[in-house]
Formats: structure tokens, C-alpha cells, sequence
């Protein structure tokens, strides 16, 4: 609150402050008094000292849109406290693009006090947190959360009389040895290398997922029969039987695949796929690894589920 009378101390001493202040501040005091600003706000308006002296001319300057800008007038001309303020985009002379949180004061005599603070950095670091909440740290692929989603969104489509889809559950065969034999950190390597291979055997529309320890996951979308997932989990297997290279180490491993498909909206529960598709990886383990095998209709709930012709 700023009261209605300041001595000449207080007004002089508030002006020092005023004028210091790293973030751009400026008051606008109406037509007849004009407009006072601190060097931050001049800088970010350039050379067109005329703009400075009317708020609406300085967020027009600063590349604030119409109708953002007749929005963000009534916000400030309402009193709005800068810690709470509305977030606007603003270009400056420079050319860069920032984002402003906005704050202002009511002055008396009808002014108007406007202080602003660069939060770019604070909203990318909590995009990026909020990113890597959906992604695996290891890898960089989605995690299981995304995938989850991503799941939802396939048998939601599948409801909306889109084509069938495909869940691949994949575990690595004799990952433990290598472990075992080359430690933790070639581990590492070995898994950051096969999500390269996986995500470079995928379509733009399909998802490849770590779920943790040596598991992934894919979704492959847009299927009309089980013969496109039986051939994408051929050459999944193909690709990962591959020697891998780690350091000096040439190395081998293998994958094995369950894999659920969904062709009809009837009874589909994601759970339910996913626990048919570990079934069957269990029992592609049981009879010796590096292959692939599909879950039963029974398993996924899907009775009926013929392949769509």
C-alpha cells in the first residue's frame, strides 16, 4: 500500500530505490505528469523513448499481442501483486524472446507503478521437470507413466473406430551376465544402446518405452491383423541379436517378446493386455528365449478377437 504523503526523505530515498532496481519498473503517472522509469525498462524498450510514457505503447513495443495486451491493460490497471501476475511472452530490442511475469501498484493520484520479473528460466526448468516426469532417466525414452498414457490413447482411437494395435512386452536376454561379468556401467550402456536400436526400428506413430530394469514396451498402432505385429517382433529380436559394442567388449545378447493385440472395443482394459503380454513373454522364457509369442483371447479379454481382413 503507498500512502497518500511521503516526506522529501522518503520520497528521495524511494527514488534511489526506484532507479536501482535490476528488474524494469516504470510509473505512469497520466498524460500531464508523463512517465518515470528505472534503466531496466529502458532497456527493454529500446530507443522509442515516446512508447515509455503510456503503458499500452510500451506492451504494444514489447511484441504483446491485441488481445493479450487489452487483457494484461485490465489486469494491471485492477492492482495486481508481482508474485502472482499474469505471464505474458514479450520480444525484446535484442530480438529475444523472454517471459514476464507483470505486477503493478495503484498510485495515488490515479498512476500507475509496473514492475516485471524474467521468469524464461524458471518455466523451462519446470517444462524440463515436468518432461522427465513422463521420460527414464537412462534412456530417454518414455517411461512407464507415458506409456500408460499413451496405451489409454490407443484403445481410446480403437473406440473411436480406428484400426486395432499391438502391445509388445520385451525383456533382455542375459542381461545379468552382463552385468555380472563387465559391472553396472557397461549394464548401462548396453540398455542406453538397444533404446537406440528400438527407437530406430519404430514408426513416428509408435511408442517404445523402458518400464525399468531391462524391460521395454511398445505400443505399434495403426494394425489391421496380427501378421504386422508378428513382423515387427521378428525384426525387433533380429536387430537386438546383434553384438552390441561396450568399451573394448564385443556383446551379445537377445530379446524375447509377449505380445497382445486388440482389434475390437469390446471388454479392452489396458491392465489386462499388459498382464496377457507378460504371460506370454513368460512363456517365450519357459521354452527358451529369443523369440516372440502371442497372448491367447483368452488372456486379453478379447474373445473374438479375430484379425480384422
Amino acid at each position: 500500500m503507498i500512502p497518500d504523503t511521503l516526506s522529501e526523505q522518503s520520497v528521495a530515498l524511494a527514488a534511489e530505490v526506484f532507479l536501482s532496481l535490476p528488474m524494469p519498473v516504470a510509473a505512469f503517472l497520466g498524460k500531464e505528469e508523463g512517465a518515470l522509469w528505472n534503466e531496466a525498462w529502458r532497456r527493454s524498450q529500446g530507443e522509442d523513448e515516446a512508447g515509455q510514457r503510456d503503458i499500452a505503447a510500451c506492451l504494444k513495443a514489447l511484441g504483446i499481442q491485441a488481445a493479450q495486451r487489452d487483457r494484461l491493460l485490465q489486469d494491471l490497471a485492477a492492482g495486481c501483486p508481482l508474485e502472482s501476475g499474469p505471464e505474458h511472452i514479450v520480444t525484446l530490442p535484442d530480438g529475444r524472446c523472454r517471459v514476464w511475469q507483470f505486477g503493478s501498484a495503484l498510485l495515488p493520484g490515479g498512476g500507475l507503478c509496473v514492475a516485471t520479473i524474467d521468469v524464461t528460466e524458471r518455466r523451462r526448468e519446470e517444462e524440463e521437470t515436468e518432461r522427465m516426469a513422463y521420460l527414464d532417466a537412462l534412456t530417454g525414452l518414455p517411461n512407464r507413466r507415458l506409456f500408460d498414457d499413451r496405451l489409454s490413447q490407443a484403445i481410446e482411437r480403437l473406440r473411436r473406430g480406428h484400426a486395432g494395435f499391438a502391445v509388445h512386452f520385451l525383456d533382455l536376454d542375459h542381461f545379468k551376465q552382463v552385468n555380472d561379468s563387465l559391472g553396472h556401467a557397461a549394464g548401462d550402456r548396453l540398455l542406453q544402446q538397444v533404446a537406440r536400436r528400438l527407437a530406430t526400428s519404430m514408426r513416428r506413430s509408435d511408442t517404445v518405452a523402458r518400464f525399468g530394469g531391462d524391460e521395454f514396451g511398445v505400443i505399434q498402432t495403426d494394425i489391421s491383423d496380427s501378421c504386422a505385429a508378428a513382423s515387427l517382433a521378428g525384426k525387433l529380436i533380429q536387430r537386438l541379436a546383434r553384438p552390441f559394442r561396450i568399451g573394448d567388449h564385443s556383446v551379445r545378447t537377445g530379446a524375447s517378446i509377449g505380445v497382445a493385440t486388440a482389434f475390437h472395443v469390446r471388454d479392452i482394459d489396458s491392465a489386462r493386455l499388459m498382464q496377457a503380454a507378460d504371460i506370454a513373454l513368460y512363456r517365450v522364457k519357459q521354452e527358451g528365449r529369443g523369440s516372440y509369442a502371442f497372448a491367447t483371447d483368452e488372456e486379453t479379454g478379447q474373445t473374438g478377437n479375430a484379425d480384422r481382413k
